[in-house]
C-alpha cells in the first residue's frame, strides 16, 4: 500500500527471503521487540528494515522502506447561537481554520452542495458535521452538532359577529385553540392587559390580533381584525308649552 499515510492509518510491510527461517523487524535501526513475522503493520513514520536469517544462521538486512505519517487537522464546529429555535430562525456555524485547508459541511452524513466555506447557516433540523482536509490530503470529520427546529403554532382570529356596531354593543373575537397554547391579545399592536384567553370581547374601535405561543416557546401573530364602534345619536323631546290643556288646544314637541 501507500507508504505516505495520514495519522491513524497504516501500511503492511512484507518481507521475503529464500530459505529464510526467522525475521526481525527494525525501525530507524532499532529492534522492534516481538516483531518476528514475515509481515509488519507500520502506523508510525520511520525507516523500516527486516533482518532475515536462514537455517545456517546467515543473516541479511533487507532494503529500507520509509513510511511518512502526516498529521490530520482538527475539526471543530462552533455554533454562533442556540441550536434549538423556531421555524424561520437559524444558527450560523463556524469552524477552526488553517492554511491550505479545505472544508465540506454535511447534514445527516451527506454533503451539503456548495457548503465549502468556513461557516454555514443552518435553518432546518438535522445532525451537522464538517470534514476538514489539510495540505497533505488528510481529513478529519468533526463531532455531530444537532439542530432542532420547532414548529410555530397556527394563529387565526375569527369574529363571532359583525365587527361594525353601535356604542354599547361588542363583538367576540375567537382564536384557534389547541393543547398547550397560550394567548396574548393586542389592540393597535399593543398588549391588552389581562387578555390572555382564547377569546376576547371587543367593545371599542381598533385593530385586534392575538399572539399564540406553544409549549416549545414558539409564537406566531395572527391576522388582524378591524373593529368599528359607531356613536348612537341623542334623542330628546322638548315641549314648547304645557302638556296638560283643554280639549281643542295643543302643544308642539
Amino acid at each position: 500500500g501507500n507508504t505516505t499515510l495520514c495519522s491513524g492509518s497504516s501500511v503492511q510491510l512484507n518481507a521475503t527471503g529464500n530459505g529464510s527461517t526467522t525475521f526481525q523487524w527494525f525501525k530507524n535501526g532499532n529492534i522492534l521487540a516481538g516483531q518476528t513475522s514475515t509481515a509488519f503493520t507500520a502506523s508510525d513514520g520511520g525507516d523500516y528494515t527486516c533482518v532475515i536469517t536462514n537455517g545456517y544462521g546467515c543473516s541479511f538486512t533487507s532494503n529500507s522502506i520509509t513510511v511518512i505519517v502526516n498529521p490530520k487537522p482538527a475539526a471543530n464546529i462552533y455554533p454562533g447561537g442556540s441550536t434549538t429555535f423556531c421555524t424561520g430562525g437559524s444558527v450560523t456555524f463556524t469552524c477552526n481554520t488553517g492554511n491550505n485547508f479545505s472544508y465540506q459541511w454535511q447534514k445527516n452524513g451527506n454533503n451539503i452542495s456548495g457548503a465549502t466555506g468556513t461557516s454555514y447557516t443552518a435553518t432546518t433540523s438535522g445532525d451537522y458535521t464538517i470534514i476538514i482536509t489539510n495540505q497533505y490530503g488528510c481529513s478529519t470529520t468533526s463531532s455531530v452538532t444537532t439542530v432542532t427546529v420547532n414548529a410555530k403554532p397556527a394563529a387565526v382570529v375569527t369574529a363571532a359577529g359583525p365587527t361594525t356596531f353601535c356604542s354599547g354593543s361588542s363583538v367576540v373575537l375567537n382564536a384557534n385553540t389547541g393543547n398547550g397554547l397560550a394567548y396574548q391579545w393586542q389592540k393597535n399592536s399593543a398588549n391588552i392587559s389581562g387578555a390572555t384567553s382564547s377569546s376576547y370581547q371587543a367593545s371599542n374601535s381598533g385593530t385586534y390580533r392575538v399572539i399564540v405561543s406553544n409549549a416549545s416557546g414558539c409564537s406566531k401573530t395572527s391576522n388582524s381584525v378591524g373593529v368599528t364602534k359607531n356613536p348612537t345619536p341623542s334623542a330628546i323631546i322638548a315641549a314648547s308649552g304645557p302638556t296638560t290643556f283643554c280639549l281643542g288646544d295643543s302643544v308642539i314637541f
